[in-house]
């Protein structure tokens, strides 16, 4: 059994889960000079990022809802559900028409819209499924195995906006190729650091177990491919480095990991025993991983 030392309090992760949005948009651009110009760059590779990352609030509202529909904090996780609810909604909004504190320029490519626009139509489906559980005060089961499909559905329509995204910003030399790859995968790894946690909750609670367990697994390993991969960047003959701060976080990442990895592992197997420990800590070290990542990919960002 993990020892308990390594389970944090939740209050914890909440702080970790309130700074990762704050760092990473209105607070991080703070840091850059007032008044200072929109570039295409800083345009383009907010863009794919924020794009990036409403993938991962999909899989986290999925989580959340499923560990909150079966009595693991509650609360608490409603409350995380809102947030993201209208994170999502908002940064969509922002992605379109711009916003000049997210550095971020009315989106023109007509490409891009419309993949927006399908991604916009499942997420009003999402939506519904959303505001019928919070409407049941978090106990509505048949929403929460509706968002499980629509959770895939929904993520693979964002990365397709996403590698768009890196196309037209690409061929405009708004960012160059190994600066989009790295927020890329970057991405990735952030939202699959809460689709893990949500696999997991689908599985231990046996809502459609067979399938979360088989994917729970599947996802372990490209999450372990991805990362791995990224810590040894191939070497670029523009003379492009990872940063080290970014390398840093991959490293923590990689050391959260291997503590969650003993809770999923059983899972992945179709083992259903678990703990309201074990629960609790996948919920926590997502967050620092989620954090780890969210917080390098802003150094990313500064990149040309």
């Amino acid at each position: 059994m993990l020892k308990s030392a390594v389970v944090m309090p939740l209050a914890i992760g909440a702080v970790l889960y309130a700074a990762m949005f704050s760092t990473n948009a209105a607070d991080a651009d703070a840091l850059r000079p007032n008044g200072e110009i929109i570039s295409a760059h800083d345009d383009a590779v907010r863009k794919i990022n924020l794009t990036g990352r409403q993938s991962m609030f999909i899989e986290h509202i999925a989580k959340s809802m499923c560990f909150a529909q079966n009595g693991v904090e509650t609360a608490e996780l409603r409350n995380q559900v809102m947030q993201a609810q209208w994170l999502f909604q908002t940064t969509s909004s922002q992605l379109r028409d711009g916003d000049k504190n997210q550095k971020l320029l009315p989106e023109k490519h007509p490409e891009v819209l419309v993949i927006f626009d399908k991604v916009d139509a499942l997420w009003a489906q999402f939506n519904d499924h959303i505001n019928s559980w919070t409407a049941a005060n978090g106990q509505d089961k048949n929403s929460v195995l509706q968002i499980d499909p629509l959770s895939v559905q929904i993520v693979d329509e964002i990365h397709n906006a996403e590698y768009m995204l890196e196309k037209v910003y690409h061929e405009e030399g708004a960012v160059t190729l190994e600066t989009e790859k790295a927020i890329e995968a970057f991405d990735f790894l952030r939202m699959m650091t809460q689709k893990m946690s949500k696999e997991y909750c689908f599985s231990i609670f046996d809502l459609n177990a067979a399938a979360n367990s088989a994917q729970l697994k599947q996802t372990m390993a490209q999450f372990l491919e991805l990362l791995d991969s990224a810590q040894t960047p191939h070497a670029a003959a523009s003379g492009w480095v990872m940063p080290e701060e970014a390398l840093s976080a991959l490293a923590k990442v990689r050391s959260e990991y291997d503590t969650l990895s003993l809770v999923l592992t059983p899972a992945a197997a179709g083992d259903t025993s678990t703990s309201l420990e074990y629960m609790e800590l996948t919920i926590k070290q997502g967050l620092l991983m989620m954090t780890q990542l969210g917080s390098a990919i802003y150094h990313l960002e500064k990149l040309r």
